[in-house]
């Protein structure tokens, strides 16, 4: 999956591009795909072992997450940590 840059947002305020909804949908297509493991207490990612998110709290109980939440987790380590590794689709 590409993800495509162009002009900045120029919708209404409190809405979002379509361009940036596009770019939020790969993100997420690719965090659902995103090799990750539970080590412990956290949710890791297997390219690089960093924490994602807390699987549960020092007694061991399990924390609850919507679906949506570990998402954004995700995207945002993915962003964060391996950018580098995504296809831009910038030529």
């Amino acid at each position: 999956m590409r993800l495509f840059l162009q002009s900045p947002n120029d919708g209404k305020p409190g809405e979002i591009h379509p361009i940036a909804l596009q770019q939020l949908e790969t993100w997420q297509h690719i965090a659902t795909v995103w090799a990750k493991y539970v080590s412990g207490r956290c949710v890791r990612c297997d390219a690089c072992g960093q924490s994602i998110y807390m699987h549960s709290d020092s007694q061991g109980n399990k924390y609850t997450y919507t679906h949506q939440e570990t998402l954004a987790l995700t995207v945002a380590h993915i962003r964060q940590r391996h950018a580098e590794v995504i296809d831009y689709g910038i030529e």
